[in-house]
């Protein structure tokens, strides 16, 4: 058997139940203590960093990997995570993703997370594909991506040839734009034309933004982007309408860095002319939000009554035209303080202006009236018309990480 040193951690193993693991490792020592490593998971195993601690002698039963993910401290079974033909796809089905896409081809799960790494800058064969990558590839991505293209085989199937226009709901920050692109890429090399539209891009231009805010004077709420209301659901309606027809049309862009952070809709000039699409992505914070009578909303925040009014509009300007739903959720809303300041720090060290730390308190702290009014609903039933029509939940966890589906 080969020894190696290693020192314990806590890191869960890609997923899966300790039963599922490849291999076990073995402690010669029955005496066990605190000690942390240093070594990145992406390092190979024989150039890892231990920190100052009692290390660990082990050995491993089975053939040797090049990388190796502790489990736990308490136990001795660990799991050495195998990404060979013949794992693969086991690996896959373990993920809470799997089910909704009813795929295990070994060949096609590794093409696609061969493409989709290189877009990302990952190298699937070697051992920068650390637990998280991996999850996001294998158990999120991918799955994703298998289940979108379900639905729209669904369609061409059925001889509807118009677009597929899905839907996805995801608070601010979690990773939706990132998701998004990553179904793109795997579209757009398989052939399928994607459009792209965000909720984001629809937001008033600043001085429309000024005049509703003047229109309101007093309610926070509405004094910056984001609220329903804030939208152009006219354009939006229009917009969504010409994708679903094939006609060409202009997708308006919106710059959030604008105006100090405060945002501004870019030239006409500067949209994207989009026609004969496959399938339209379109995504945004409070996509499925449905308006609730007026007590309701009234026992949260008496600032949402317009909020509320102006939401009955995108009944028919979105959700009548949304095909199907993709719905991220997450387990508490104060997680998008935490993403916003991410964001903001990466726009400002891309040297964009961007919010401050403590403008981003006051801006995001606009938005949870809204998620603590419409959250519950939408994670209980289905999106405002979803009851007849595919519906994709995925929970997310802080790091922004699949925890689990239901559908």
């Amino acid at each position: 058997m080969a020894s190696v040193t290693v020192a314990t951690s806590a890191a869960l193993p890609l997923g899966m139940a300790g039963g599922q693991a490849a291999y076990q490792v073995k402690a010669r020592s029955a005496a066990w203590s605190t000690c942390r490593a240093s070594r990145p998971s992406s390092l190979p195993l024989s150039s890892a960093r231990l920190s100052t601690c009692k290390q660990r002698r082990i050995s491993l039963a089975g053939r040797t990997s090049r990388r190796l993910v502790v489990v736990s401290d308490a136990t001795t079974t660990y799991t050495l995570p195998d990404i060979s033909d013949e794992k693969l796809a086991e690996h896959y089905l373990a993920g809470p993703l799997a089910s909704s896409s009813d795929a295990s081809n070994t060949a096609l799960l590794r093409s696609l997370a061969d493409r989709l790494g290189r877009h990302l800058g990952w190298d699937v064969e070697t051992d920068s594909l650390d637990q998280q990558k991996f999850r996001r590839l294998f158990h999120y991505y991918i799955p994703t991506y298998l289940w979108a293209k379900k639905q729209l085989a669904k369609r061409q199937e059925s001889g509807d040839s118009s677009p597929l226009v899905v839907s996805i709901s995801a608070p601010q920050g979690c990773g939706k734009t990132t998701l998004v692109t990553a179904l793109q890429v795997l579209f757009t090399q398989d052939g399928i034309t994607p459009a792209i539209v965000s909720l984001d891009d629809f937001y008033l231009t600043y001085e429309e933004q000024c005049a509703l805010a003047a229109s309101f004077p007093g309610n926070e709420l509405l004094e910056f982007r984001g609220n329903a209301g804030t939208q152009d659901q006219a354009l939006m309606k229009q917009t969504i309408s010409s994708l679903r027809s094939g006609t060409p049309v202009k997708i308006p862009r919106y710059d959030k860095s604008q105006h100090g952070g405060r945002g501004d809709r870019v030239p006409e000039s500067e949209w994207e002319t989009v026609s004969n699409a496959d399938i339209v992505l379109l995504e945004g914070w409070m996509l499925g939000f449905s308006s609730l009578p007026k007590d309701e909303v009234t026992a949260v925040d008496e600032r949402l009554v317009p909020v509320n009014e102006f939401l009955e509009g995108f009944q028919e300007c979105v959700y009548d035209q949304t095909d199907c739903w993709m719905v991220l959720q997450v387990a508490d809303p104060n997680f998008v303080y935490e993403w916003r300041l991410q964001a903001e720090h990466g726009m400002r060290a891309r040297g964009k202006p961007g919010l401050s730390d403590d403008q981003v308190a006051d801006f995001v702290s606009r938005f949870m009236p809204a998620y603590q009014a419409y959250l519950p609903k939408l994670y209980k039933d289905a999106p405002p018309g979803g009851v007849e029509k595919e519906i994709l939940r995925i929970a997310i966890d802080r790091d922004r990480n699949v925890m689990e589906v239901a559908q």
